[in-house]
């Protein structure tokens, strides 16, 4: 669960948080968050989930399964999925990709600009 640790840690002090800050929001004593920091402890599943809401990321992230918090970019992403029909359909085909489908796609995007510079 080091990962799990790591980015509690990470997310606390990016967002200018104490211990004691997270501490009140997740209504535990100041050392259960020194000890999820330091992987002595894992938080309860709903602090889990209310940790991810909070901060804005997937539970995923924080056991270190995703590799990249989604953040601010969601209501980017929102927008172009409203805006941009071109977008929505390249969603439409990730969203059910396999991760292979998804490396292939990644790999004939960067042949294409590669190849291309007006791509």
């Amino acid at each position: 669960m080091a990962l799990l640790s790591e980015n509690i840690k990470t997310l606390r002090k990016q967002n200018n948080m104490t211990q004691k800050d997270l501490a009140d929001f997740l209504g535990v004593h100041v050392s259960s968050v020194c000890k999820y920091e330091a992987g002595a402890s894992v938080p309860t599943p709903d602090a889990i989930t209310r940790l991810a809401k909070f901060f804005g990321v997937s539970t995923d992230y924080l056991y270190g399964v995703e590799k990249y918090a989604l953040g601010d970019d969601v209501d980017e992403m929102k927008e172009m999925l409203k805006s941009s029909p071109e977008f929505r359909v390249l969603f439409d085909i990730a969203k059910n990709a396999t991760p292979t489908e998804i490396k292939q796609m990644i790999a004939i995007h960067n042949a294409m600009k590669a190849t291309n510079d007006n791509f």
